[in-house]
């Protein structure tokens, strides 16, 4: 069942952590590129913290900042 996002935002969030797994998943066929893949995946943890934060509000209160 796809998910259905709530509001714009949320498509965002969703289209953007989207894109950067196809981008890891690219890269993961190169050599040398798993310094990038990491920072793309700290990226990617980022975008989650922030549509965690949209979508419940007091998640914001209970984790770390980013």
């Amino acid at each position: 069942m796809p998910y259905e996002p709530g509001t714009m935002e949320c498509r965002s969030l969703i289209d953007a952590k989207d894109g950067i797994l196809e981008v890891q998943k690219h890269l993961s066929n190169l050599k040398g590129t798993e310094e990038i893949i990491e920072q793309l995946s700290e990226i990617y943890k980022d975008l989650d913290h922030m549509h965690e934060c949209l979508i419940d509000p007091p998640f914001a209160w209970t984790h770390d900042s980013f």
